[in-house]
C-alpha cells in the first residue's frame, strides 16, 4: 500500500472536496463503462491485451468495454478497473501505455493498476483518471490506444484525458446481429477534400471511432489512377471485424442532384451520363448500390424522384436524411424520406457527414449486421437493414416476427405485433410509428420520464397500409447538437 505522510493526508482531504466529484463515491463502484469526452461514441475497452478507445458495436465490444470498478489495489482512495469478462485482470500502465494484465502479487502491479478520479480536465462535469504512482500523469487516448501522459496544459490534452463513468453498455434482442455505426459519404484531395484516402480511413477508424467509412469522391474530379489508388488504400486499411474501408464515388450532377455509388469496379460522371435515365442504365448494368445524397439541394431533385422500377429494388438502397452538420433534427432532408417512400421507392435512411476534412459530429448511419466485413456491408445495403440517427450510440430494434426493418412481409388479414426496442444513454422522449403520407399511427409519449431504454410491442391492423417505420425523439445531453435528437428507421413494408 502507498503510505502517506500527515501532510499528504491533509492534502488528499483538501483536494477531495474540489477534485473528486460525487461519482467517486462507493455507490459508483461496480460494473460501469467509461465514455470519451471528445469522441462521444467511443469507450475505454480492452482488445488483444491493449487498453483502447473505440466505438462499440458488437456484444463482444460491449463486454470488453465493461469494467468492475473496485477500490484501488494500491490505495483505497483510488480505483482499479477490472475487466468484467476477464475477472482478475486489470487495466494498468507499463512504459506509459495501458494494457490489460492479470493480477500479479507485487507492489509494482498494484501501483500501476491504481488511479485517482479527478475533476475532468476539460469539463468539471466529467472525470479524469490520474496515475497513483505517476502524479500528474493521466489516462488519455491517442489514435485509438490508451496511455498515461503528463498533463501539458493544452486544450487537446484535456479533451483526450477526460471521460465519463456511466452505466454498463446494454444489449437488446438482436438475434445474432450487431450494431455498427459509421459514415458512407466522404471526400479526399482526389476531388474537393483535403486529405488522402489513406489518412481519411485512418482518421475514421482511430479518431472518429467509425466502424465503417466510405470515400466517395466526386467522379467528375477523379482520374482513373486516383480511382485505383483509392481502392488500394481502402484495401490497406480494411480490417474485417474491426473496421471496414469502402471505396465508392459520387455522381454529381449540377441539376439532377448527387448520388453515391458503391460496389462497382468502375465509375462514371455526369458528363459521360448527362441524363438521369442514362445514369440509371449504367447503374443497372454495373449492379451498383446507390444512395440519394442531400435531397432537395439541386433544382431538378432527381426528376422529382420519379419511380424507376429497373433500379428501385435492386440498386437503390438509401436516401440521406442527414448530411454534414444538418441532421434529422434540422428537418431539411428528413421530409424527402417520406416523399420517396410515398413515391414507391424502398429505401433506408442514412445520416452521413459528407466529410471534406477530418472533422466529425454525433450523426451516424447504423447498419445491423452479423459481422463487420465488406460483404456484410453490401449485403446489409441490399437488405436495407439500416437506420439514421443524430445520436452516436442509440441502438434500435424494429421487427415484425423474424423480419427486420428493411424487409417486406405479407399481410395475412390479421393484426400484427411489432417489436421495438431502443437502448441509449439519454432520455427518450417520444416513439412514433409512421406510415404513408407521414401519418403517425401510434405515438408513445415518454416526456419527463427519463427512460433511456424502451421496449414496446404495439399491435396494428395494416389493412391498406404500405409500410411502417419508427421515429424516435430523445433529449440531447452529451452531444454538441440541438436539444432534441431524432432517429428514423428503415420501414417494414407490407405486401397487401
Amino acid at each position: 500500500m502507498i503510505r502517506k505522510s500527515p501532510l499528504q493526508q491533509l492534502l488528499v482531504l483538501l483536494l477531495s472536496v474540489s477534485l473528486i466529484p460525487a461519482i467517486a463515491s462507493a455507490a459508483e463502484l461496480g460494473e460501469k463503462s467509461i465514455r470519451s469526452y471528445d469522441f462521444s461514441s467511443s469507450f475505454i475497452r480492452h482488445a488483444d491485451g491493449n487498453g483502447m478507445l473505440t466505438s462499440i458495436s458488437t456484444v463482444l465490444d460491449q463486454q470488453d468495454a465493461t469494467f468492475n470498478i473496485v477500490a484501488g489495489l494500491a490505495d483505497t482512495d483510488g480505483i482499479s478497473l477490472e475487466a468484467s469478462n476477464y475477472p482478475g485482470c486489470y487495466l494498468r500502465h507499463s512504459n506509459y501505455q495501458i494494457y490489460l494484465n492479470c493480477y500479479e502479487d507485487s507492489d509494482l502491479f498494484r501501483n500501476d493498476a491504481t488511479f485517482y478520479i479527478r475533476e475532468g480536465l476539460a469539463d468539471s462535469e466529467y472525470i479524469s483518471l490520474e496515475s497513483a504512482n505517476f502524479p500528474g500523469h493521466f489516462i488519455r487516448h491517442e489514435v485509438g490506444f490508451l496511455f498515461i501522459s503528463q498533463n501539458d496544459g493544452s486544450d487537446q490534452f484535456a479533451k483526450n484525458a477526460t471521460f465519463e463513468i456511466r452505466a454498463p453498455l446494454t444489449e437488446g434482442d438482436i438475434d445474432g446481429m450487431n450494431f455498427y455505426f459509421g459514415n458512407i459519404h466522404g471526400h479526399t484531395k482526389y476531388s474537393d477534400g483535403k486529405e488522402t484516402p489513406a489518412r481519411g480511413y485512418e482518421w475514421a477508424r482511430y479518431e472518429a471511432g467509425f466502424a465503417f467509412y466510405a470515400v466517395t469522391d466526386h467522379a467528375i474530379l477523379v482520374n482513373k489512377k486516383e480511382w485505383h489508388k483509392t481502392a488500394e488504400q481502402a484495401d490497406a486499411n480494411n480490417a474485417p471485424g474491426y473496421f471496414v474501408a469502402i471505396r465508392g464515388f459520387e455522381w454529381s450532377h449540377p441539376l439532377y442532384g448527387h448520388i453515391n455509388v458503391f460496389n462497382t469496379s468502375s465509375y462514371t460522371n455526369f458528363i459521360s451520363k448527362l441524363y438521369l435515365p442514362w445514369f440509371y442504365d449504367w447503374l443497372d448494368d454495373h449492379r451498383g448500390l446507390a444512395q440519394f445524397n442531400h435531397p432537395g439541394r439541386e433544382d431538378w431533385e432527381f426528376d422529382d424522384f420519379k419511380y424507376q422500377s429497373d433500379v428501385a429494388d435492386d440498386n437503390f438502397f438509401a436516401i440521406e436524411t442527414g448530411n454534414k452538420d444538418t441532421g434529422n433534427n434540422d428537418f431539411e432532408f428528413l421530409p424527402y424520406y417520406q416523399k420517396v417512400l410515398d413515391k414507391g421507392w424502398k429505401l433506408a435512411p442514412t445520416n452521413n457527414q459528407d466529410n471534406h476534412s477530418l472533422s466529425t459530429n454525433s450523426h451516424r448511419t447504423v447498419m445491423i449486421m452479423p459481422a463487420l466485413t465488406r460483404e456484410d456491408i453490401y449485403n446489409t445495403m441490399k437488405a436495407k437493414r439500416i437506420y439514421s440517427t443524430d445520436d452516436p450510440n442509440m441502438k434500435v430494434v424494429f421487427k415484425y416476427g423474424n423480419a427486420w426493418m428493411g424487409e417486406t412481409v405479407d399481410f395475412a388479414g390479421e393484426p400484427i405485433e411489432l417489436k421495438i426496442e431502443i437502448f441509449d444513454d439519454e432520455p427518450i422522449k417520444r416513439v412514433q410509428i409512421v406510415s404513408s403520407n407521414g401519418a403517425v399511427v401510434k405515438d408513445l409519449n415518454l416526456e419527463g420520464e427519463g427512460k433511456t431504454s424502451v421496449v414496446w410491442n404495439p399491435i396494428l391492423m395494416p389493412e391498406n397500409i404500405s409500410y411502417y417505420y419508427v421515429r424516435i425523439y430523445e433529449e440531447n445531453i452529451f452531444d454538441d447538437d440541438l436539444d432534441t435528437q431524432i432517429a428514423v428507421t428503415a420501414p417494414i413494408w407490407i405486401k397487401q
